[in-house]
């Protein structure tokens, strides 16, 4: 069984060292049923801003206890899986000639084998522009 893809807002104090690598666990209220297996999809939250910060990463589920935690939260072992800065996407919306893919190709990517019927109409779209973009 594939796990579920799980989507969470996190400060950047603790999203920094997860990327890094130096903080391998995560301490969440587990009001998703979080499951090993599971892919948290972290995305950085600016809260002197109020917006998400456009950095964002995934991490698979590795393990999970309530040990010495209250009711209701428990510490999940991640490891990382992917890590992107969508403010450091240099070749533009379609691409560039270097070879560095654009937005869309990068959004394309991102959403192949997602099964929802928000990510297939999303990935449609993608695939338009893409097509309108070759004319």
């Amino acid at each position: 069984m594939v796990g579920r893809v799980l989507e969470v807002k996190v400060l950047p104090e603790y999203f920094v060292p997860a990327v890094a690598g130096i903080k391998r666990f995560s301490i969440r209220k587990n009001d998703r049923n979080y499951q090993v297996g599971d892919t948290i999809y972290k995305r950085e939250w600016d809260p002197a801003t109020g917006v998400y910060t456009g950095r964002e990463a995934t991490f698979l589920i590795t393990y999970i206890t309530g040990f010495g935690q209250p009711p209701g939260q428990v510490v999940l072992g991640i490891e990382l899986l992917q890590a992107y800065d969508w403010n450091k996407v240099n070749g533009g919306l379609l691409g560039n000639d270097e070879g560095e893919p654009g937005l869309l190709t990068i959004c394309r990517e991102r959403v192949r084998g997602c099964s929802t019927p928000e990510s297939a109409t999303f990935a449609q779209k993608i695939e338009q522009l893409l097509s309108d973009s070759r004319v």
